[in-house]
């Protein structure tokens, strides 16, 4: 697969621990540098570049907003990701079966909104690859 002439953008809360451990994650499954992770928290820049976007659903979930200007959060967002990293491939059929956005899109709405609350996914607990 040829490299794309623009990245993908993903937006995530800079403040949020999980978040930032999804983003290593996802980082680490970027090999080819399809990606360009943008904190939310740091707006000026995003605003100007992105003004459909709003600050608060950035912060509250992951938004990715692809080459094309579609704008995917949460579930959707995930699904989308899948599809473009190779480590996530094998992935992106199944998130695609039918019923399972049904489910998955309240799930992560439901996960997102509580997600500084789940204590399993503290420090230690939730492995990832280390930071380079």
């Amino acid at each position: 697969m040829s490299r794309q002439a623009s990245p993908i953008a993903v937006l995530y809360d800079g403040g949020c621990p999980f978040c930032l451990r999804s983003i290593r994650w996802l980082r680490h499954l970027d090999r080819y540098g399809r990606l360009e992770f943008l904190n939310a928290r740091d707006w000026e820049p995003i605003s100007r570049r992105f003004p459909r976007l709003d600050r608060q659903a950035c912060l509250e979930e992951i938004h990715v907003v692809h080459p094309n200007g579609k704008i995917l959060r949460g579930f959707d967002a995930y699904r989308s990701l899948a599809r473009v990293l190779p480590g996530a491939r094998l992935l992106a059929p199944l998130l695609h079966l039918p019923g399972i956005a049904q489910i998955g899109r309240p799930m992560a709405r439901g996960f997102a909104r509580h997600r500084m609350r789940i204590a399993f996914f503290g420090p230690g607990r939730f492995p990832g690859p280390k930071d380079s």
